[in-house]
C-alpha cells in the first residue's frame, strides 16, 4: 500500500487519490501508519492530492482521480470477516466505483479467486483477464480472442451472446461479457475513453409483469451510472445479426465525436 502511494508520488502526479476498504479499522490503520511513520508523504497526499482512507460508507458520494482498494481478507481470515463481506456486497461495489481514473486493488489475489465471497472471486478472475502495460496504469486492454472466453458461471451466457460477441470482435469491437456492475453482469460491456455501452441479449418479458418491472430498474440504475443500454431479442441476432451489429456501431458513432 505504501510503495503504491510513493510510487503514486514520485511519478508526480497531480490528480487527487483516496484509499477504500470495507473495515473501518483497516482505514484506522492506514492512516496511523502514515502519520506515525511516513509523516512527510501523509502530508503530500492530504496537501495535495485530497487523500482520505476510509471505508465504503464514508465514500459513498465522494470519488477520488486514483482509488487503491484495499480487500483486507487473506489466508487465516477470521469467519466473520468473512460472513460480514458476504452480506455487502453493495459496499463492494460502492469502493471500487469511487475511482474517476484509475483503481489500484492491493490484496491477496489468489485467496480472492479461490474464496467463497463470490464477487471477489469475479473480481479477481476479472483482473485476470486483463493486461496492464507497465508504467501506465490507465493503459488497460482485455485479453480477448475470437473464442468467447471461458468464465465461472457458463450457465447464465446463452448461446446467442456467444454469437453477437463473436460477430462484434470480427468487426473489430472488442466487448467484455459478463461484466460487473453494481448488483447487475452487463450480457456485453463496451468501453471506451468517453463511453459505456451496455449489451443485452434475451427475450422480452410481459408488460407490467414482476421481470419488466426488474428490467426497468436494471436499465434505469444503469442509466444512472453512464451506461447507454441496447438490447436485442434472440430472433434478431440469429436472423438479422449484421444489423445487430450495425446498432451498435451507430450507438457508439455519437460517442467517438
Amino acid at each position: 500500500m505504501i510503495e503504491q502511494l510513493k510510487e503514486l508520488i514520485n511519478s508526480n502526479y497531480v490528480g487527487t487519490i483516496g484509499v477504500v476498504t470495507p473495515f473501518k479499522r483497516q482505514a484506522e490503520l492506514i492512516t496511523h501508519y502514515l502519520q506515525e511513520r511516513h509523516l512527510r508523504l501523509y502530508d503530500e497526499l492530504v496537501n495535495n492530492h485530497g487523500f482520505i482512507a476510509a471505508t465504503a460508507h464514508k465514500f459513498q458520494g465522494d470519488e477520488r482521480d486514483v482509488i487503491i482498494f484495499s480487500p483486507v481478507v487473506s489466508n487465516g481470515a477470521p469467519q466473520g470477516t468473512l460472513n460480514f463481506l458476504n452480506s455487502t456486497p453493495n459496499l463492494f461495489n460502492v469502493a471500487i466505483t469511487r475511482a474517476r481514473a484509475s483503481l489500484i486493488v492491493v490484496g491477496n489475489k489468489s485467496y480472492c479467486q479461490n474464496s467463497n465471497i463470490h464477487f471477489l472471486a469475479h473480481f479477481a478472475s476479472y483482473v485476470d483477464s486483463l493486461t496492464v502495460l507497465k508504467g501506465n496504469p490507465d493503459n488497460m486492454t482485455p485479453r480477448l480472442s475470437r473464442v468467447y472466453p471461458e468464465l465461472q458461471t457458463p450457465d447464465v451466457v446463452s448461446e446467442w451472446e456467444r454469437v453477437l460477441y463473436t460477430a462484434l470482435y470480427d468487426e473489430g469491437i472488442k466487448t467484455i461479457p459478463q461484466y460487473a456492475i453494481d448488483k447487475y453482469h452487463l450480457d456485453l460491456a463496451l468501453l471506451g475513453n468517453d463511453h459505456k455501452l451496455a449489451i443485452e441479449v434475451g427475450e422480452d418479458v410481459e408488460y407490467n409483469s414482476e421481470a419488466s418491472y426488474a428490467m426497468h430498474l436494471r436499465n434505469t440504475r444503469l442509466i444512472e451510472l453512464g451506461w447507454i443500454v441496447i438490447r436485442f431479442m434472440p430472433y434478431q441476432v440469429k436472423d438479422k445479426l449484421e444489423w445487430c451489429v450495425n446498432e451498435v456501431r451507430a450507438k457508439m458513432m455519437p460517442l467517438e465525436e
